[in-house]
Protein backbone atom coordinates (compact mmCIF):
# COMPACT_ATOMS: atom_id res chain seq x y z
CA UNK A 1 0.00 0.00 0.00
CA UNK A 2 2.79 2.43 0.84
CA UNK A 3 4.32 1.95 -2.60
CA UNK A 4 1.04 2.64 -4.36
CA UNK A 5 0.35 5.66 -2.19
CA UNK A 6 3.87 7.06 -2.69
CA UNK A 7 3.59 6.68 -6.47
CA UNK A 8 0.25 8.49 -6.38
CA UNK A 9 1.63 11.26 -4.17
CA UNK A 10 4.55 11.85 -6.57
CA UNK A 11 2.20 11.89 -9.57
CA UNK A 12 -0.18 14.39 -7.95
CA UNK A 13 2.69 16.62 -6.86
CA UNK A 14 4.55 16.54 -10.18
CA UNK A 15 7.61 14.89 -8.67
CA UNK A 16 9.84 12.38 -10.44
CA UNK A 17 10.68 9.77 -7.84
CA UNK A 18 11.23 6.03 -8.03
CA UNK A 19 9.80 3.64 -5.45
CA UNK A 20 10.06 -0.04 -4.67
CA UNK A 21 8.41 -2.06 -1.96
CA UNK A 22 9.95 -5.19 -0.49
CA UNK A 23 9.28 -7.34 2.52
CA UNK A 24 11.51 -9.33 4.81
CA UNK A 25 9.27 -12.42 4.54
CA UNK A 26 7.50 -11.65 1.28
CA UNK A 27 6.54 -14.39 -1.13
CA UNK A 28 7.99 -13.37 -4.48
CA UNK A 29 5.26 -12.61 -6.99
CA UNK A 30 2.32 -12.77 -4.58
CA UNK A 31 -0.45 -10.37 -5.57
CA UNK A 32 -1.35 -7.37 -3.43
CA UNK A 33 -4.05 -8.56 -1.05
CA UNK A 34 -7.68 -7.99 -1.92
CA UNK A 35 -8.13 -5.95 1.25
CA UNK A 36 -5.23 -3.64 0.33
CA UNK A 37 -6.54 -3.22 -3.22
CA UNK A 38 -10.01 -2.43 -1.87
CA UNK A 39 -8.73 0.24 0.52
CA UNK A 40 -6.54 1.75 -2.19
CA UNK A 41 -9.44 1.76 -4.66
CA UNK A 42 -11.61 3.57 -2.11
CA UNK A 43 -9.00 6.35 -2.15
CA UNK A 44 -8.92 6.41 -5.96
CA UNK A 45 -5.79 4.31 -6.50
CA UNK A 46 -6.00 1.29 -8.78
CA UNK A 47 -3.08 -1.02 -7.93
CA UNK A 48 -2.02 -4.49 -9.04
CA UNK A 49 1.39 -4.89 -7.41
CA UNK A 50 3.22 -8.04 -6.48
CA UNK A 51 5.48 -8.73 -3.55
CA UNK A 52 9.15 -9.55 -3.39
CA UNK A 53 11.69 -10.11 -0.69
CA UNK A 54 14.29 -7.44 0.07
CA UNK A 55 17.73 -8.21 -1.38
CA UNK A 56 21.11 -6.51 -0.94
CA UNK A 57 20.82 -5.17 -4.51
CA UNK A 58 17.75 -3.19 -3.43
CA UNK A 59 19.85 -1.43 -0.82
CA UNK A 60 22.41 -0.47 -3.45
CA UNK A 61 19.63 1.09 -5.53
CA UNK A 62 17.78 2.96 -2.78
CA UNK A 63 18.69 6.26 -1.17
CA UNK A 64 16.15 5.89 1.64
CA UNK A 65 14.48 2.86 3.18
CA UNK A 66 11.54 3.26 5.51
CA UNK A 67 10.48 0.32 7.63
CA UNK A 68 7.46 -0.40 9.78
CA UNK A 69 9.00 -2.16 12.79
CA UNK A 70 12.20 -2.53 14.81
CA UNK A 71 12.47 -6.08 13.45
CA UNK A 72 12.44 -4.69 9.90
CA UNK A 73 15.02 -2.11 10.89
CA UNK A 74 17.39 -4.74 12.32
CA UNK A 75 16.94 -6.93 9.23
CA UNK A 76 17.71 -4.10 6.80
CA UNK A 77 20.71 -2.87 8.79
CA UNK A 78 22.12 -6.41 8.95
CA UNK A 79 21.52 -7.00 5.25
CA UNK A 80 23.15 -3.64 4.57
CA UNK A 81 26.41 -4.90 6.05
CA UNK A 82 26.92 -6.83 2.81
CA UNK A 83 26.69 -3.59 0.80
CA UNK A 84 29.56 -1.16 0.30
CA UNK A 85 29.20 1.57 2.93
CA UNK A 86 29.08 4.29 0.25
CA UNK A 87 26.09 2.58 -1.39
CA UNK A 88 24.00 2.03 1.75
CA UNK A 89 20.74 3.95 1.99
CA UNK A 90 19.48 5.85 5.00
CA UNK A 91 17.29 3.39 6.92
CA UNK A 92 14.62 4.69 9.29
CA UNK A 93 11.35 3.76 10.89
CA UNK A 94 8.53 5.33 8.89
CA UNK A 95 6.89 6.42 12.15
CA UNK A 96 9.55 7.63 14.56
CA UNK A 97 7.45 7.14 17.70
CA UNK A 98 5.75 3.77 17.20
CA UNK A 99 5.84 0.64 15.15
CA UNK A 100 3.33 0.22 12.35
CA UNK A 101 1.38 -3.03 12.42
CA UNK A 102 1.49 -5.20 9.31
CA UNK A 103 -2.18 -5.82 8.46
CA UNK A 104 -1.58 -9.12 6.65
CA UNK A 105 -4.26 -11.56 7.76
CA UNK A 106 -5.93 -9.07 10.11
CA UNK A 107 -8.83 -8.09 7.86
CA UNK A 108 -10.13 -5.00 6.12
CA UNK A 109 -10.21 -2.79 9.22
CA UNK A 110 -6.47 -3.31 9.77
CA UNK A 111 -5.80 -2.23 6.18
CA UNK A 112 -8.00 0.82 6.66
CA UNK A 113 -6.05 1.72 9.80
CA UNK A 114 -2.76 1.31 7.96
CA UNK A 115 -4.04 3.48 5.11
CA UNK A 116 -4.96 6.20 7.61
CA UNK A 117 -1.46 6.08 9.12
CA UNK A 118 0.23 6.14 5.72
CA UNK A 119 -1.98 9.03 4.60
CA UNK A 120 -0.47 11.08 7.43
CA UNK A 121 3.13 9.84 7.35
CA UNK A 122 4.01 9.47 3.68
CA UNK A 123 3.36 13.05 2.52
CA UNK A 124 5.62 14.39 5.27
CA UNK A 125 8.46 12.01 4.40
CA UNK A 126 8.05 12.40 0.65
CA UNK A 127 7.84 16.19 0.73
CA UNK A 128 11.06 16.33 2.75
CA UNK A 129 12.81 14.27 0.06
CA UNK A 130 11.25 15.97 -2.93
CA UNK A 131 12.08 19.50 -1.88
CA UNK A 132 10.32 22.57 -3.28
Amino acid sequence: MANAMAVEWARKNGKTMAFASCGIRATHGAQTTADARQVLAQSGIQWRGTSRQLQAEDLQWANHVWVMTQEHLRFVVELGQSVNAAERPMVQLLHAEQEITDPLGLGLEAYQALHAQLTQLLPIRLAALAGP
